[in-house]
């Protein structure tokens, strides 16, 4: 008797592949949503940091929260945060699911809205401090907002002025 050895046919090896392929076509954009949320994490997670840096300023200010118009300009920006050191790091100003990386507050991910505004307990809730720039998530379907007492929230985007309190 001899000893043949049988290896794997042609057709076999290539079912395996597009058995392989299918699987992974199914996968990838299961980790590709995995990934975006991950992101919208670590957004709101950047947000809630510019939030205890308000925080920080306006209870050193009579709980009145910095008024950041730009003089040269309508623009509103958070350099009072930067110019009095509260806040150090540039990677907070960046939002991980945009395509381009701030590190300055002045080009922030974040619209900063809370100019003038109080911390007094009856609004800290329903008012927005600062929310996601436009186009910081894929196809706008995601946006984290910031309100007074420091919370982060996120939702997804409607039409309708008030998801976050208020219009933005």
């Amino acid at each position: 008797m001899k000893n043949q050895k049988k290896g794997f046919t042609l057709i076999e090896l290539l079912v395996v592949v597009a058995i392989i392929a299918i699987l992974a076509g199914m996968l990838l954009p299961v980790l590709s949503k995995a990934r975006e949320k991950a992101r919208r994490v670590n957004c709101a997670g950047n947000l809630k940091q510019l939030g205890l840096s308000l925080l920080m300023y306006s209870g050193d200010f009579d709980g009145f929260f910095p008024n950041a118009r730009d003089n040269t300009s309508q623009n509103v920006n958070w350099e009072p945060l930067v110019s009095q050191n509260y806040v150090q790091d540039g990677k907070v100003w960046s939002c991980p699911s945009r395509t381009t990386v701030q590190t300055l507050g002045s080009n922030s991910a974040y619209r900063y809205i809370g100019s003038g505004l109080k911390d007094d307990n009856a609004t800290a809730t329903g008012v927005t401090l600062a929310f996601d720039q436009s186009f910081n998530h894929p196809s706008n379907e995601w946006a984290n907002a910031l309100f007074i007492d420091g919370h982060v929230e996120g939702a997804k985007p409607s039409n309708k002025p008030d998801t976050f309190g208020n219009s933005w």
